[in-house]
This record gives C-alpha cells, sequence and structure tokens, in this order.
C-alpha cells in the first residue's frame, strides 16, 4: 500500500501565522501598553497641598513621599509653614500621565484641586492632605 504525504499549502501557512501572532499579542501586550504610555502620556506634575491642624516636622524638602502601597507620589520641592505651625503647604514634584480625562500619579492616582489625599513617608506614618493646585507639562 502506498502512503501518501500531504503537501505544505497556503492554507496551513495562514493558520500557522495566525497562531503566532495571537501568541506573540497576548505576550507583548502590557509592554506595549506601557510603551504607548511613557511615550504619548508622560508628564512632569508638579501640585500643591495643604495639611491642617499639625505641625509636620518630618515633611521636608527632598523627602519622597508615597502611597499606602509603596507607590512614589513625588518629591517634596517646597515647604511652607504657617506662623502658627497649624498649617504646613506643601509643593511636590513627580513624573505621572496627563490625557484628556486629568493628570494620574503613583500607580494611576487620579488628582486634581480640591481632592483628599492621603500619603505616607518610608516610616509608614500618614498624613491627610487637600490637593490645592496641579500644574504639568509633557
Amino acid at each position: 500500500m502506498k502512503s501518501k504525504i500531504k503537501s505544505f499549502n497556503v492554507t496551513d501557512f495562514v493558520i500557522i501565522i495566525a497562531i503566532a501572532a495571537i501568541l506573540l499579542g497576548v505576550v507583548f501586550r502590557s509592554s506595549f501598553e506601557k510603551l504607548v504610555d511613557n511615550l504619548f502620556y508622560k508628564a512632569d506634575i508638579t501640585y500643591t497641598v495643604e495639611i491642617t491642624g499639625m505641625n509636620v516636622p518630618e515633611l521636608k524638602k527632598d523627602v519622597e513621599i508615597f502611597d499606602g502601597e509603596g507607590n512614589s507620589f513625588g518629591i517634596i520641592a517646597k515647604k511652607t509653614v504657617s506662623d502658627d505651625r497649624m498649617k504646613t503647604v506643601l509643593t511636590i514634584s513627580t513624573v505621572g500621565k496627563h490625557d484628556d480625562r486629568g493628570n494620574y500619579i503613583g500607580n494611576s492616582t487620579f488628582i486634581a484641586p480640591g481632592k483628599q489625599l492621603d500619603f505616607c513617608l518610608k516610616n509608614n506614618k500618614v498624613f491627610s492632605s487637600l490637593v490645592k493646585k496641579v500644574e504639568y507639562s509633557t
């Protein structure tokens, strides 16, 4: 009995290419999304927050602040304390994202004037503040 070997044809080639494209899409999808975010939506963000009701000596210029999960919210660029030491105003600089919906810092935390923002230091001391002003440049 003679066995017949099936030859490789165009349909087989198209199926192999389609499977390879699907596998590569799954593998590189998240990397591609991060690349697009970094290329098109990256922005230098400077925002001002106000802490009232307490004196905060731990918050100094060049100190990095974080969210509750350890993502950086930026570095303190300027600190102003009121005469009675009950109001602290911080100007913080960071690299975040900006798009038509607004500004995002840390791990996609939305930031806008009037928003309550909780942040902490490396020693896990938490501070509650009110965002007063947000500026960005691309």
